[in-house]
């Protein structure tokens, strides 16, 4: 058969297509995975069960399944200019207590919070990412992506707020949620690499890269004067008088391992990532306690010990910025025995003092004992590991009859017992 006119040119042209499209997929098959730098994570167990078989771990799951997890209807802008409405189930809202007989509550009232932080369901992804809950993990990926991205800015979402109309709207998009969602990608890519992860990390790379190199913005606002290091040069008994406002980057935001892996998307990362590793390790507090600093202020380039000004260095701020350290390696023996010290002394305390140590008041958050534990484990320090995990314990909810049963509780400031996504996801991480 011959063909004539404009037809003789469609078979060639097809074949082309055809050539081209299979050379393609063959060259895009066969791309090599991304090499991460770190061959692990200090402290990630090599077994799930490793640390906890399958005794608590599920208790606190199903708690979080079964008293914390609501549905939300997020409004948004479309790409038309219309009102958008996502619906998103089973998403952890931020705590949950139990109505009060002794404070008058009406014993069947809910009491939820309508408050979605991201920053809980980032810990609950990692939590499936290191127990190997693979489908789960998945199913998360995609409501966390659903739930939290703002496609005006390509960032996500630090949390969601309702409206007077019952709705939801994503709010404060940043570089601080959306590293935090690059580092659960980067452990799940560790486990089992695929190309669609490698492909998620790669356009997540191309967002934080120019934020990082320019910056990144300051995350915290903190009262002055510029307590600049080391702060116990000043006396103790002389009050700051002046203070002013300084930008600042929380310290314990900046996460060195997943600078550090993103060096294996694009090598731009590793001077970064070695940069500021070196301006909070070189920053420690050489006079006074072994406390890292909490702020970083980007005009001055100088650390802040204190992103409040009265001398009290907050505990969480310590643990979260000290277990970053660790996960690269930075360890610090004397903040470890400080903390095996204080929980074996009663527990630990909200804030310590700069110079001397004394702490404020003793208080039982599983948040603090959790992440003690984790810090523990990154360390390789097996007693801070059992001293931890026994304060953590402490605020198991061991009672049968009480809906938090197999869950971690506190006791709110009225005295009715709440538990916390916070709370739940960072205890799943120390047990596994």
């Amino acid at each position: 058969m011959n063909l004539t006119g404009r037809y003789r040119y469609i078979l060639p042209l097809l074949a082309i297509l055809i050539v081209g499209t299979i050379l393609l997929y063959f060259l895009l098959g066969n791309r090599q995975p991304a090499e991460m730098p770190l061959y692990g994570l200090p402290g990630i167990a090599e077994d799930g069960v490793e640390y906890d078989p399958e005794i608590l771990a599920p208790g606190v799951l199903r708690q979080i399944e079964d008293s914390l997890q609501i549905d939300v209807e997020i409004k948004s802008a479309a790409s038309d200019g219309k009102e958008e409405i996502t619906k998103v189930e089973d998403i952890a809202a931020s705590w949950r207590k139990l109505p009060s007989f002794d404070l008058g509550d009406d014993e069947d009232e809910i009491m939820i919070s309508d408050q979605v932080l991201a920053r809980d369901q980032l810990y609950l992804g990692q939590a499936l990412v290191e127990t190997g809950k693979s489908r789960q993990f998945n199913r998360w990926r995609d409501t966390f992506t659903e739930t939290f991205y703002d496609s005006s800015s390509g960032l996500f979402s630090s949390s969601l707020v309702i409206q007077q109309d019952g709705y939801y709207v994503r709010s404060n998009p940043d570089w601080i949620t959306t590293q935090g969602y690059t580092r659960v990608l980067l452990q799940a890519y560790m486990l089992n690499p695929s190309r669609s992860l490698q492909n998620n990390l790669e356009d997540l790379s191309a967002v934080l890269l120019p934020i990082f190199q320019s910056g990144p913005p300051a995350s915290i606002t903190g009262l002055g004067p510029n307590l600049n290091h080391p702060l116990t040069f000043i006396a103790e008994d002389i009050e700051i008088e002046e203070q002013r406002e300084i930008d600042l980057i929380s310290v314990d935001s900046i996460d060195f391992w997943t600078l550090s892996q993103l060096a294996g998307i694009d090598g731009k990362w590793e001077e970064i990532a070695k940069q500021w590793i070196s301006r909070v390790s070189g920053s420690m507090n050489e006079a006074g306690m072994p406390f890292p600093p909490e702020g970083w202020n980007m005009a001055e380039n100088t650390a802040m010990p204190l992103i409040d000004s009265d001398y009290q260095a907050d505990t969480l701020r310590i643990l979260k910025t000290s277990l970053n350290l660790a996960e690269v390696g930075i360890i610090n023996a004397e903040l470890e025995g400080f903390l095996l010290e204080e929980i074996t002394s009663g527990g630990l305390a909200s804030s310590y003092h700069l110079v001397n140590g004394n702490g404020s008041e003793r208080i039982v958050n599983p948040a603090m004992a959790a992440l003690t534990a984790r810090l523990a484990r990154a360390a390789d320090n097996g007693t801070l590991y059992a001293a931890a995990i026994r304060q953590l314990n402490r605020s198991y909810v061991s009672n049968q009859a009480s809906p938090f049963f197999g869950g971690y509780g506190q006791t709110d400031c009225e005295g009715r017992q709440i538990i916390t996504a916070l709370d739940q996801a960072l205890a799943l991480l120390a047990l596994q």
